[in-house]
Parts: structure tokens; C-alpha cells; sequence
């Protein structure tokens, strides 16, 4: 019974994580998965058509980056997490393809806080700290295929 609750649970999982990587929003914004496992979440996005009136990146663009990189990784390891709160430190400005890779630094039983490194190239653009709450087993799996 415990293989069929996990490929359940995995089943879930991977159909949630379709729809969080779908919506309007992400594809508009033009946001690529690099790559996602339970550790990482690696994602990219071009900034070019997205820039601010001083000509940079657009710091509403780098924010939705980061934070659809901390909703994948929260979102990639079991039951549904949704954000708390969420706040981001702009160091240089961003240009050009950025990358967002984003890690989970803390997890308690009804929470979880998560660092998102942004860069341009190598150079750090800007960090993002956000909290998730976890939600109730089986919240948000409605409609979602079984």
C-alpha cells in the first residue's frame, strides 16, 4: 500500500508543479525551468523587453522570477505550500537573461523559509527570502489528474 500512496503523492506533486509552470502569468513573463528537483530550482527569464525607465530590468520582473522559482522549489517536495511573506534585496541592476536559483534554508512542521539568488552572468543581481505555509494534505489537488 505504501508504493501506491507515493506514486499518489508523486503523481500529485509532479501534475502541481505542471500547473504552477503553466500559468499566463510565467508564460508571459516569459519564465524557462532549467532545472527542479527537491533540493534546487533553477529558472531563467529574459529582462530585455522588461525594463524599467533608467533602462534595467525591471525590479517587478526580477521579484516574479524569484518568486516563481521559491513557488516550484516549495511546491516540489510534497504537500502544497503557499507564500507568507516574501521581500527582496535589489544590489546591482539586472540585464540581459537572468537566473534565479532558489534553495530551502529552513523547514519547520507548518513552514519553510527559502533563499533566491538572482544573477545577470555571475554577478549577483539580488536575494530573495521567502516564507511558505504548508497546507492541509490534499489542499489545492482538486481538478488536479489523479
Amino acid at each position: 500500500m505504501t508504493g501506491t500512496r507515493e506514486h499518489f503523492d508523486r503523481h500529485l506533486r509532479m501534475d502541481r508543479l505542471r500547473v504552477l509552470e503553466s500559468g499566463k502569468f510565467t508564460q508571459t513573463m516569459g519564465i524557462r525551468t532549467v532545472h527542479l528537483d527537491d533540493s534546487i530550482a533553477i529558472l531563467e527569464m529574459d529582462v530585455e523587453d522588461k525594463l524599467n525607465g533608467f533602462g534595467m530590468g525591471h525590479g517587478g520582473a526580477v521579484f516574479t522570477l524569484a518568486d516563481q522559482a521559491f513557488a516550484l522549489l516549495a511546491n516540489a517536495c510534497g504537500v502544497a505550500e503557499v507564500a507568507m511573506s516574501a521581500t527582496i534585496t535589489y544590489l546591482r541592476p539586472a540585464k540581459g537573461m537572468i537566473r534565479a536559483e532558489c534553495r530551502r534554508v529552513a523547514e519547520g512542521a507548518r513552514t519553510a523559509v527559502y533563499r533566491v539568488d538572482v544573477f545577470t552572468g555571475t554577478e549577483l543581481v539580488a536575494t530573495f527570502q521567502g516564507t511558505s505555509y504548508k497546507m492541509p494534505e490534499g489542499w489545492g489537488d482538486q481538478g488536479l489528474e489523479k
